[in-house]
């Protein structure tokens, strides 16, 4: 419940983040040009933002990226600002929570004195959205211009995405086996608590995850499965 979950400098590197439950900040769970694989990001305003030189973003399960207020949409899964050789591979991003036009995979960069961060050989595949606003977007070039730059291939775009882009580079929906599936799913049949709200059976993960570390692997994987065809 803070701004940012792990927050890191833009000359940090060398750095991985992984089997780690990261949950409800307000803008962003992870910050950095690091690497991330295999976590759990429940409720942040954007899971994962990074980029530049080699960042990896693979295996995490993403779900419930929200508004960090009413005034501010945002609710991303992954924000690659500018980057060279980054990796985005075999992520589930699930269940957006945000009231704009939100993207599961972001690719854009910021101003910066001395011009924009520049971004090319990104590669995304082997990614699962469901229930998202548009599965991915750049906001710098044309579909052409992007696959030419780029490697996007075997995305799959679940169920809900009102754009859905991945199939502009050739790549296919699917259908998951469970395409609801939640936290409140979740604590019912794992758990065995009933929880009224998104948020209680949030808390109720948390504190499972909290008591026994061991446990953030297992929701990882449980709800990979469910969420995936």
């Amino acid at each position: 419940d803070q701004t940012h979950g792990v927050y890191t400098q833009d000359d940090v590197c060398h750095l991985i983040i992984k089997n780690s439950l990261i949950s409800r900040n307000a803008m962003n769970g992870l910050r950095g040009f690091v690497e991330a694989v295999n976590n759990l990001f429940l409720s942040n305003g954007c899971a994962a933002v990074g980029g530049v030189n080699c960042s990896r973003f693979n295996e995490n399960v993403i779900m419930y990226s929200a508004d960090p207020s009413p005034t501010l949409p945002y609710g991303v899964g992954i924000h690659i600002n500018g980057g060279l050789g980054v990796q985005v591979y075999d992520n589930v991003i699930a269940h957006c929570r945000s009231s704009g036009n939100t993207a599961a995979i972001k690719v854009s960069g910021d101003s910066k004195p001395e011009g924009l961060y520049p971004y090319g050989d990104i590669d995304i595949r082997r990614n699962t959205v469901v229930s998202w606003p548009t599965d991915f977007t750049c906001t710098w070039d044309t579909p052409a211009e992007v696959s030419a730059r780029n490697e996007l291939a075997d995305n799959r775009m679940n169920v809900g995405p009102a754009i859905p882009a991945w199939s502009v580079y050739g790549n296919a929906p699917a259908t998951p086996p469970r395409p609801t599936y939640g936290m409140v799913d979740y604590c019912r049949e794992k758990l065995g608590v009933i929880a009224p709200t998104e948020a209680a059976a949030i808390q109720a993960v948390v504190s499972a995850c909290m008591a026994t570390p061991s446990r953030v692997g297992q929701v990882i994987a449980e709800c990979r499965g469910a969420l995936t065809a």
